[in-house]
């Protein structure tokens, strides 16, 4: 009976002593999350501070959690070598502890990186993995997820009748989790993957669908993707009035944003468009602009690092207001974290105390009893 209780009381202090980080360790994973797209560099460098001090710590969550971020940032920054590294560790240590849920968010995103790398047959087999992880735990924002992306790489292997089965079950999801960007993506890819086997109406019908909710969502860049695609299936049906209809409607949504791989998607099927119509009189028009925006995009390849300088100045402000907002945070999670750690070891001393009276009275009976 007395070893129990020193035993407990040695449980309790220990894991005292052992989470004073967490605080902290959870305020840089939050930041490093919502830096990761924008500003990838010090996104990384949270989540590899996050890192250490989870390993310092022994905080196996944190670990997986702050790799995820890590592989995250470095996809982001297309260190994608870097990132596989990150994620296998993070695997590793969710199969060590058992967290399902984790091990299936490092198998789909290992899967991803593989569909990026154009490698299909590991893509598919780490994608299932977290399928049938996903299913395990229930969880249907991943569940949508994983198929979505095993859709993905089955095109990588022209299987579109497959791919389709799967942007199916992940459109169904979706449509429950009433998650309308991820509806469209759904009925784009599968629109696409009909327009891959030539099943026209199907592909029309799909990818129309996918229009109405991005026209909804006033979501310009992908509206803009959606009538190149309605413009292709238009030409494949020799409908070349609707084609040129459609890759207008294209031009207006792009107008709007500086995406210049887009634009040159949409000038290149409007060109192939107008050949088809025998315009010869906007072909010269267009081959001009085209010549323009090719000039464009060199000029801003060109002067891409001096562009990226530039946006991270303008954002400077901002991104100081974010770090006061964060420290402040992290300052008010140290002070709180300090106020329990205090709590708690006042109570652990008295805890303590308890058990050594309860040892002596212990003793006292036994004693007696001889």
């Amino acid at each position: 009976m007395k070893n129990k209780l020193i035993l407990l009381l040695v449980i309790f202090v220990s894991g005292l002593f052992s989470q004073p980080d967490s605080a902290r360790i959870h305020a840089l994973l939050k930041s490093a999350k919502n830096k990761y797209s924008n500003l990838p560099i010090e996104g990384l460098d949270e989540s590899l501070e996050a890192l250490s001090l989870s390993e310092n710590s022994d905080y196996s969550k944190g670990v997986i959690d702050a790799c995820i971020q890590i592989a995250n940032c470095n996809e982001m920054l297309s260190n994608l070598s870097i990132a596989e590294t990150y994620l296998k560790k993070g695997l590793t240590a969710a199969i060590d502890i058992k967290d399902k849920q984790r091990s299936a968010l490092c198998y789909s995103n290992l899967g991803n990186l593989y569909f990026r790398n154009a490698n299909s047959t590991k893509s598919i087999e780490f994608q299932l993995k977290a399928l049938d992880l996903y299913k395990e735990v229930n969880d249907q924002k991943g569940l949508s997820g994983a198929f979505q992306r095993l859709g993905n790489a089955l095109t990588l292997k022209k299987d579109f009748n497959s791919a389709i089965i799967y942007f199916r079950k992940s459109l169904e999801i979706k449509t429950k989790l009433n998650d309308s960007l991820g509806m469209a993506k759904s009925l784009s890819n599968i629109g696409l993957a009909y327009e891959k086997l030539n099943i026209i109406d199907s592909a029309n019908h799909f990818l129309e669908a996918a229009l109405k909710i991005k026209l909804k969502l006033n979501d310009y860049n992908s509206t803009a993707s959606s009538y190149i695609a309605l413009a292709s299936l238009f030409i494949k049906q020799k409908k070349y009035l609707e084609a040129e209809n459609s890759i207008d409607k294209a031009v207006f949504y792009a107008s709007t944003t500086e995406n210049f791989s887009l634009k040159k998607e949409i000038l290149s099927n409007k060109i192939e468009i107008y050949k088809l119509l025998n315009k010869k009189e906007a072909l010269v028009d267009l081959y001009a602009y085209s010549e323009t925006l090719n000039d464009s995009i060199n000029a801003i390849s060109e002067r891409k690092s001096k562009v990226n300088n530039d946006a991270l100045f303008a954002k400077q402000a901002h991104n100081n207001l974010v770090r006061i907002e964060l420290e402040n945070e992290l300052l008010m999670a140290n002070k709180t974290t300090k106020k329990y750690f205090n709590f708690l070891l006042i109570v652990s001393v008295l805890s303590g105390i308890i058990v050594c009276w309860l040892i002596v009275l212990l003793n006292k009976k036994s004693n007696s009893k001889n």
